[in-house]
């Protein structure tokens, strides 16, 4: 299995990778504080993380998320925009607590999304934004309001955002993946 760019760029750089199989499992909250971490930064991670280990950076853990909260909470945000035919989107940063990306957001930047954008064009132009937004958070951390998830959405939104159960030719939906065809443009 290739190593992701991300990996590869912070070997190079002699940075420590780790990859638990489990965040979960005993030892790792004291494994992470051996760091001395100011913050901790996760993207497309795929596991909900515990208290214990969202609370060992002397700031937290920041995710990048890949859509306007609280909008597409979860996995799969830019196709959910692609297939709800959205016609805008963004990126958020917020303080990551127990819950599926319900922390205190930190900063947003919305961008459209062109009528004949695929999600895969969405997804590269969306990574650009995202580590822009980050750059600016991390700069910014100690001072930046936190601003509730819940002050900004009735709960009927973040349900809505969670729940889709028809999809659009070239896109299905397994148990709880979603699979899509990267050449479905928005306007499809």
């Amino acid at each position: 299995m290739t190593a992701s760019p991300v990996k590869q760029r912070a070997l190079a750089a002699s940075v420590p990778v780790l990859q638990p199989p489990r965040l979960r499992d005993a030892g790792w909250p004291e494994r992470l504080a051996e760091y001395r971490a100011d913050v901790a930064v996760v993207a497309a991670f795929g596991q909900i993380l515990p208290k214990a280990v969202l609370d060992v950076p002397v700031h937290g853990s920041i995710n990048v998320h890949g859509s306007v909260l609280p909008r597409y909470r979860g996995a799969a945000p830019i196709a959910w925009a692609i297939m709800r035919g959205e016609t805008e989107t963004g990126i958020t940063t917020f303080q990551m607590d127990p819950g599926m990306d319900t922390g205190d957001m930190l900063l947003i930047e919305a961008t459209p999304i062109g009528p004949e954008e695929t999600a895969g064009e969405l997804s590269t132009r969306m990574a650009e934004i995202g580590a822009r937004l980050l750059l600016r958070t991390l700069e910014d951390i100690a001072t930046l309001p936190r601003i509730p998830l819940g002050r900004l959405a009735e709960p009927r939104d973040i349900a809505g955002a969670a729940l889709l159960f028809c999809a659009p030719a070239g896109a299905f939906i397994t148990g709880q993946t979603l699979y899509i065809d990267g050449g479905i443009t928005a306007s499809q």
